[in-house]
């Protein structure tokens, strides 16, 4: 499974090119079947160009590294909400250098998109709702029940239309539940 949002896609092909790397790739796979999740950088449209077409997904990572040096492209929300996506390690992505995918790390707020083996996955909690919320506790939960990260070397994920933050971000520890979540955390996921 992918997770995404309703305003994401995928690189073209990604889908069938996926399928193929899954079935075909050993470290791939075992790595799916060891509670790794494989994650898909994420891309926007550069927030200070206001007459870019923000729908146009690139077709592929060349064509996307073309377009982040040409600065129409930017890792998405990396300047804006560090913790959400800067463990993906953009720099190590750009430079094409890994094997077919690199070990990160996970750490507080990192939410991901990614491409993980459904069965075993938590579900998401129903509470949690609104910018942020809903993805960051999925992926601390999964982080909790053992699951790893790894970041696919020649796929992505494309946010299509204006940045979704609409200003600052919400502090999450505010959020009326947090309390809640990390007590259920602790108690069933010890470290």
């Amino acid at each position: 499974m992918i997770n995404v949002d309703a305003d994401f896609c995928v690189n073209e092909n990604a889908y069938e090119d996926l399928g193929q790397l899954v079935r075909s790739n050993k470290q791939v796979k075992d790595r799916l079947e060891n509670q790794t999740m494989l994650v898909l950088p994420a891309f926007e449209s550069s927030s200070h160009l206001e007459n870019e077409d923000v729908s146009v997904v690139p077709e592929n990572k060349a064509e996307l590294i073309r377009r982040v040096e040409q600065r129409t492209v930017e890792a998405f929300h990396l300047t804006k909400y560090y913790a959400g996506h800067g463990p993906t390690d953009y720099e190590q992505w750009y430079s094409n250098t890994t094997g077919v995918l690199y070990d990160v790390e996970y750490s507080r707020g990192f939410e991901p998109y990614v491409l993980a083996k459904a069965d075993g996955l938590p579900k998401f909690w129903t509470r949690f709702r609104g910018f942020g919320y809903y993805k960051r506790v999925w992926v601390e939960e999964a982080y909790r029940m053992g699951y790893r990260f790894g970041v696919l070397r020649d796929y992505f994920v494309f946010h299509i239309g204006q940045s979704s933050t609409q200003g600052s971000l919400q502090d999450w520890a505010n959020h009326e539940y947090e309390n809640m979540f990390l007590h259920y955390l602790d108690k069933h996921y010890a470290k």
